[in-house]
């Protein structure tokens, strides 16, 4: 008798231990009640998103079933404790406990130039109690290129351009890219320009170029493709009204003394979230107006090696938050050759988080004939610049904040007291009576030093 009496203390003690025995019906909630995709680009896979089914009484819970109400022919799926189906039965959920449900999605072509809302939703059944969490996504066909070489050729409509592996503009080869056009990069993926590249966005409708993760959390994510890569054959590329965005080079001109010299001009053109530069300029002809660079892992603008590069009513800043930043936001050196390149910077502001936001590889006789900087506002120490003079530095500003309205939104407009404003030269503000935005410059006294001009009412909150 005490034996026994022993062996049912044990197996109540084992019962209590248990986290999962005897469960009950029950009510069951959740960490959201939809979940939206960003738009998925058909025939290829969506990034995976989560939902936490949760008890929260003090007894397990026994969900009978959990299922996609589309079943089998459902574009989405799911997947609970490592299982990817549609459906799963008799789930034990403990005390105070969650479920993780992981959940993606793959749409077929839709035949459309616009895209298609698809929905769908994840049920949840204990005992009477019926649940559910919402699916949407947006799906989008594509015109998907893998490793194409394209001669003279034409992009425009309203389907994105999606890109894997290397896209080739072959040798005196033009692409024309007309407003509003999105080309997306896959992982790794890049562009090569033997030929050219005209790409003619306008205010109302930009280009894009920037990597295939379209989720608004991804927008700011550097070094998710490789970038746009000019070789030394390439000549007359121009990219007006753009945002290039996500690379680890966004743009490298690269030419060399005995075969070419590359020329690319830029306008209106926002170059953010890059891991490595922004641009990078070896032997070659840049201008660049009304354009901002920032964002970057090393430099933001990196010109080496001879050539010309002319900057007019750019913005270049510079904060990186993923590891230490060793470099300045503008690089100015000789590379491999002996000289350094000729570099013309007006009403241009260069300034970061770094005491020297500018470095010039030499020291003042070098530069005297190569470099000029004029109404410009920048973050130098000019005591501990070797290469400082001042005659290449004409009306510049040093030591001051810019006063942008939000740095960590990258909102590099002039805020109400910044030193940008009404700062600028005359001269070259006539050639561009717009800033980046097509806001009338000037609009107050002056013209304002960088790519933004403050309007009415403008600060940060």
């Amino acid at each position: 008798m005490r034996l026994t009496y022993i062996l049912l203390c044990v197996v109540a003690f084992c019962v209590a231990c248990d986290p999962l025995a005897n469960p009950h019906h029950g009510s069951i909630s959740f960490s959201s009640d939809t979940l939206f995709f960003d738009t998925v680009f058909t025939s290829l896979g969506s990034a995976t998103l989560e939902v936490r089914a949760k008890n929260k009484s003090d007894r397990p819970l026994i969900i009978d079933k959990i299922w996609l109400a589309g079943g089998s022919a459902s574009p989405f799926r799911i997947n609970i404790s490592g299982s990817p189906d549609y459906q799963s039965d008799d789930v034990v959920l403990a005390a105070r406990d969650s479920l993780f449900v992981f959940v993606e999605v793959k749409i077929d072509p839709l035949d459309s130039d616009l895209p298609v809302s698809v929905t769908d939703s994840i049920m949840f059944q204990s005992g009477n109690n019926i649940s559910r969490v919402f699916l949407q996504a947006w799906g989008q066909d594509i015109f998907l290129l893998r490793n194409e070489k394209l001669g003279d050729t034409q992009w425009s409509g309203s389907k994105p351009y999606v890109v894997y592996g290397d896209l080739m503009i072959d040798t005196a080869k033009t692409l024309s890219i007309s407003n509003g056009v999105r080309v997306y990069f896959h992982n790794d993926a890049s562009m090569t320009v033997a030929g050219k590249i005209v790409v003619a966005g306008d205010k109302i409708l930009p280009v894009l170029f920037a990597s295939d993760m379209t989720y608004k959390d991804y927008e700011d994510v550097p070094g998710q493709w490789k970038g746009i890569t000019f070789e030394s054959c390439s000549s007359g590329n121009k990219i007006n009204e753009a945002v290039i965005r996500n690379a680890d080079i966004a743009l490298s001109v690269n030419g060399d003394p005995s075969k070419g010299v590359p020329d690319i001009e830029l306008f209106n053109v926002s170059v953010l979230h890059n891991s490595v530069t922004s641009l990078y300029a070896c032997h070659s002809d840049v201008k660049a107006a009304n354009c901002v660079f920032g964002h970057t892992g090393f430099s933001a603008v990196n010109v080496v090696s001879g050539g010309h590069t002319e900057l007019i009513h750019c913005t270049i800043a510079e904060r990186w938050e993923y590891n230490f930043r060793s470099e300045p936001a503008l690089h100015i050196g000789k590379g491999s050759g002996t000289q350094l390149p000729e570099v013309r910077v007006s009403n241009s502001v260069v300034t970061g988080d770094k005491l020297n936001e500018i470095e010039i590889e030499g020291t003042s006789p070098d530069i005297v004939s190569q470099i000029l900087f004029d109404t410009c506002l920048i973050q130098v120490d000019t005591l501990s610049s070797s290469w400082w003079d001042h005659r290449c530095f004409k009306g510049a500003i040093t030591g001051k904040n810019p006063g942008f309205i939000n740095w960590n939104e990258y909102d590099y407009r002039p805020d109400t007291l910044s030193e940008l404003v009404d700062r600028a030269g005359k001269i070259k503000s006539l050639l561009y009576p717009e800033d980046i935005r097509h806001k009338p410059r000037p609009a107050f006294k002056g013209p304002d030093i960088g790519a933004y001009e403050r309007q009415k009412g403008e600060k940060s909150n």
